[in-house]
């Protein structure tokens, strides 16, 4: 859960000091290198697979409501932060 935290402070508070093309360029390079690439081209589904996991969606919910830096954050946000950095890929 950290980690949707982490994406979603990045966007939202560096979105204008992140260029899509390096970001597209590093993400794809590292999944080559891990040999996941697969996912890169399945990143939609991906996303659609996480927002309609309930499960998730609970660990979410616990997650923002034991630390207080991620309060506030609703988990659709987190799925919309996600679309954005889906977007910057496979564009």
């Amino acid at each position: 859960m950290k980690d949707f935290y982490d994406i979603f402070m990045l966007v939202t508070n560096h979105k204008g000091s992140i260029n899509p093309c390096v970001f597209a360029e590093a993400l794809n390079n590292t999944a080559a290198q891990r040999q996941m690439i697969r996912l890169v081209s399945q990143v939609d589904q991906i996303i659609d697979t996480i927002s309609g996991n309930q499960a998730m969606m609970e660990m979410w919910k616990r997650y923002s409501a034991t630390y207080s830096y991620a309060s506030g954050i609703s988990f659709e946000k987190i799925i919309s932060t996600l679309h954005i950095l889906a977007k910057w890929i496979t564009t």
